[in-house]
């Protein structure tokens, strides 16, 4: 009889442990989930009560700058050949068209590197997506879209600027300053 309880004992304690245990969690080759996982939203965060007013995708200020930037960062590659460096000026010179893209349509599967960007500022400065603005162009020399991540750093109108996907492999950035834009 006490064996009978044993088993009975020890069957209903190992069925509760396995239970217990999570299920295991299928990824894909990037890393990403295949099932459904369940998120816990953290609670709303206030909205702040002066919104950022970002410069538009076109002002001639923000151009120049990105202009600058890029022209700096061109400035330190040798050139392999003519051709190379007749790429990199025409590169250089189409990286002026830029349209607004609404940050709640940006995917991040659209480009990852941004994406990284967004998260990290998000998580590190406490950044809501009101804090950022998106531009985005099409560099028809590259061969891919070129993105301009605007970003709110302090409250005297100080603005980040990333621009994404010119460079695979780094994302400069420039400090767009309204009060000096306007001078």
């Amino acid at each position: 009889m006490r064996l009978k309880y044993a088993v009975l004992l020890f069957t209903l304690f190992y069925v509760s442990v396995a239970a217990a245990e999570p299920q295991e969690v299928e990824y894909d080759m990037f890393g990403v989930p295949t099932q459904e996982i369940r998120v816990i939203e953290s609670p709303a965060v206030a909205a702040p009560q002066n919104p950022v007013e970002f410069p538009p995708c076109d002002d001639a200020a923000l151009l120049a700058g990105v202009r600058r930037l890029l022209a700096e960062d061109e400035s330190k590659i040798a050139d392999e050949s003519i051709v190379a460096r007749r790429k990199r000026l025409l590169a250089l010179k189409n990286a002026d068209n830029f349209a607004p893209l609404a940050i709640r349509s940006f995917r991040p599967q659209d480009n990852y590197a941004l994406a990284n960007i967004m998260i990290t500022a998000k998580i590190n400065d406490g950044l809501t997506d009101d804090d950022f603005a998106i531009c985005i162009g099409d560099n028809p020399i590259l061969k891919r879209r070129i993105y301009l991540l605007l970003r709110n750093i302090n409250k005297d109108g100080g603005i980040r600027v990333d621009v994404v996907n010119y460079r695979l492999n780094m994302s400069p950035f420039f400090i767009y300053e309204k009060n000096l834009a306007n001078i």
